[in-house]
């Protein structure tokens, strides 16, 4: 699929972003260094599989690398128990981190809020230095500098808080540098609200609501084998080869509409059209390639960590999940395990799904099988021959890769090793 396609959907895994075919969608992708950088069996031959056929096309996946983990500050009081899970390890997400200090969600969020109340310098999230304070609006920027549990959040190296201009004066009087706190509301697998809390004196806070951005998964380094490992799939999924990866942070889900608009609104884009099946958390549709790598490259100004798509080598060993199988949960398509043509859910061959309807891969990331396909940032070979290990320029002639499959894919097409 050429990448000057106009109509796809977006997907954002952080140090990639993913994209589909019929309405192509975006996962963002987040090294955790500090750059972005068919087959048919030679024993048993089968005819190629006949080309997909996208009703619409693909977005992107984005890539960060994965920040330094850098203790908590010690509590000048007593105070709760620390949380020592929060701290980036592979296949989890932030929302698991504070899950598995508790026994129920609801517990824990109530824990952790309490405790982000009261300054608990355990449950601290970052560093806010004082940069400027604007009297007529009677609002102080910060830089942020998040620990690397926040930083799954995707946080902002800057916010606006509403402060008085007399709490402004005794607050920098006592220094520029103030606690940074998170409190959190969450579903059963994801955040619904995000707020950043400024610690003052005396126990004095001030809080500001985040906008919706793409919480990331870290994936542990490790070597797969990538291509056809069955058989029984496409030409261009040849030949099989051994591909070694460093550790890095991808979109826990495919990007949103919610996530994709307050960047059109940040930037004066156009939202795209969601075919009336409804905006929020569906994988946000209709967006190009271009769409895609916009977005990745506001979110690495805006957060100050380098974002991009994945390369299709990160792609496959991501929806792998350490597995060797055509799906990650087996080779069978079984009933209702995700959204595509002929897998049994109600959206299939329907429409795209709320993100998170099904089961995460044994890596945390979910619907990396059907729903939207996912762009990568590689260029298109009819045989592997190392395209697929890096990132192809913005101005670099070829088609980019699509991986994944959509909720109108055949099965065939939503192997981890399928190649669009």
């Amino acid at each position: 699929m050429n990448h000057n396609t106009s109509l796809f959907g977006l997907l954002i895994a952080i140090l990639g972003l993913i994209a589909s075919i019929a309405y192509p969608e975006v996962r963002c992708f987040l090294h955790l260094e500090n750059n972005c950088s068919g087959i048919s069996s030679v024993n048993n031959p089968q005819p190629p599989l006949p080309p997909p056929v996208p009703s619409q096309p693909p977005a992107p996946m984005v890539v960060l690398p994965p920040p330094p983990v850098a203790p908590p500050p010690p509590s000048p009081s007593p105070s709760p128990s620390p949380l020592p899970s929060l701290q980036p390890r592979p296949g989890t997400g932030l929302v698991d981190l504070v899950k598995d200090e508790f026994e129920t969600l609801p517990e824990t969020m109530a824990r952790f809020n309490q405790a982000v109340s009261q300054l608990d310098s355990h449950y601290q999230a970052g560093v806010a230095h004082l940069e400027k304070y604007d009297a007529n609006q009677q609002t102080y920027t910060v830089r942020c500098d998040w620990q690397p549990w926040a930083k799954l959040l995707s946080m902002p190296q800057r916010l606006t808080f509403s402060i008085s201009a007399a709490d402004a004066k005794a607050l920098k009087q006592a220094g520029v540098d103030k606690p940074l706190f998170l409190k959190l509301e969450a579903a059963e697998n994801y955040f619904t609200k995000r707020e950043a809390v400024l610690g003052g004196e005396a126990g004095k806070v001030w809080s500001v609501t985040l906008p919706p951005t793409p919480e990331l998964v870290v994936i542990p380094a490790g070597q797969f084998r990538m291509g056809d490992l069955r058989g029984t799939g496409n030409l261009d999924e040849q030949p099989v080869h051994n591909v070694s990866l460093d550790s890095f942070a991808m979109g826990r889900y495919e990007l949103t509409f919610e996530e994709y608009d307050y960047f059109a609104e940040q930037t004066g884009r156009e939202r795209p059209a969601d075919q009336d099946w409804g905006r929020g958390r569906r994988p946000v549709i209709n967006v190009s390639w271009q769409d895609a790598t916009a977005y990745v490259e506001w979110l690495s100004q805006w957060t100050g960590q380098p974002y991009c798509l994945p390369t299709e080598a990160q792609w496959e060993y991501a929806a792998r999940g350490g597995t060797e199988t055509d799906y990650w949960w087996g080779n069978e398509v079984g009933v209702n395990r995700a959204n595509f043509d002929g897998s049994g859910s109600q959206w299939s061959n329907q429409q795209t799904a709320p993100v998170g309807s099904f089961a995460a891969n044994p890596f945390g990331l979910y619907d990396t099988v059907g729903n939207v396909w996912e762009w990568s940032c590689s260029k298109y070979t009819e045989k592997y021959g190392g395209e697929e290990q890096r990132c192809a320029g913005k101005e670099e002639e070829g088609n980019r890769l699509l991986r994944g499959g959509s909720w109108g894919s055949l099965a065939v097409w939503c192997r981890a090793a399928c190649r669009a």
